[in-house]
């Protein structure tokens, strides 16, 4: 059986309504827990696109208590496909497991909070998804996962040594043409919304494959372009935390009219970075903080009726 590895620390938005053209595709899920190579099945289900199933609060069999902690920081979390998607009924047989405490997985000085192995099952063909063929969505849509930031999941958060307040941060790890493996944030937005009681953090995958959440940017050698050559992405800016200035890049998978701004954690607009007719291919903006005052900014990216959203902390 070929293995897809999705590790997992977000949230996603649901709310979507179906059109009438649609097609909608059915998505089959099985949801398992393990740990030292046994695996127990919490529950399975079946949903649509535009559809989520939602992680509720268990007991867990005594043989997987020391999964109890992790399993309920993620309760009341949501996991779906948004409409248009999918060309396809698929099943995901999706593994939450556990990091050793001796033997965190530690992405440049950061642990990764949890993660989800995700096999993907094509049902009408019967294929399996390979480990690094990752599976892409359709449609510029993706994957959304909606964590609500609970008391557990502060405690969890804790045990494992990240500070919610520094921002959590998402990779996925890919495998170069030479056979190493390095992480990359490209192809994945994310952010915190403190709008709401309790907070929620929310992201969206383009594909499923090898994902990671730490507590502070994960950064790849790679570049955007060599990665997703024939996608539309933001990359998280570099350095982060910054002071004064800090290099934002962009890949464009064919020329058009781009918008690049900056705001506040008001959502005020403070800068304009973009704006125009860009090339395709991968771009690189410096950014300024000039007169700004130390604390949380966004930038925001538009192209073609996209919209990519990043956080950064500028600390002076």
């Amino acid at each position: 059986m070929k293995k897809l590895i999705l590790f997992l620390f977000v949230i996603f938005s649901s709310g979507l309504t179906y059109s009438q053209a649609e097609v909608i595709d059915t998505i089959k899920y099985t949801f398992y827990l393990e740990l030292f190579g046994n695996q127990h099945e919490v529950f399975s289900d079946q949903m649509v696109e535009g559809d989520h199933f939602t992680i509720e609060a268990k007991t867990l069999p005594a043989q997987f208590a020391d999964l109890q902690p992790m399993y309920d920081a993620l309760v009341t979390s949501e996991l779906g496909l948004e409409v248009g998607s999918l060309d396809r009924n698929i099943q995901m047989n999706i593994v939450l497991g556990g990091i050793n405490a001796n033997k965190r997985l530690i992405v440049e000085g950061q642990p990764l909070f949890m993660y989800f192995r995700v096999d993907i099952i094509d049902l009408k063909t019967g294929e399996w998804y390979d480990e690094y063929s990752s599976f892409y969505f359709l449609n510029g849509k993706g994957a959304f996962l909606n964590i609500n930031v609970t008391n557990a999941f502060l405690a969890f958060a804790a045990a494992n040594g990240i500070d919610i307040n520094q921002g959590i941060s998402f990779a996925y790890l890919i495998k170069k043409p030479d056979g190493t493996e390095v992480w990359t944030p490209v192809g994945i937005t994310w952010n915190l919304d403190q709008t709401k009681t309790p907070w929620v953090i929310n992201a969206k995958l383009i594909h499923f494959s090898k994902f990671g959440g730490g507590g502070k940017t994960l950064s790849t050698d790679l570049t955007s372009s060599e990665i997703f050559p024939d996608q539309f992405t933001l990359s998280q800016n570099y350095p982060n935390p910054f002071n004064p200035s800090t290099i934002i890049k962009y890949n464009l998978p064919e020329s058009g009219n781009v918008s690049l701004k900056i705001f506040n954690s008001l959502g005020r607009e403070v800068s304009v970075l973009e704006n125009g007719y860009r090339s395709a291919g991968e771009h690189s903006v410096e950014f300024n903080s000039k007169d700004l005052s130390t604390g949380t900014y966004f930038y925001t990216i538009s192209f073609n009726g996209k919209v990519h959203t990043r956080k950064m902390l500028l600390i002076k």
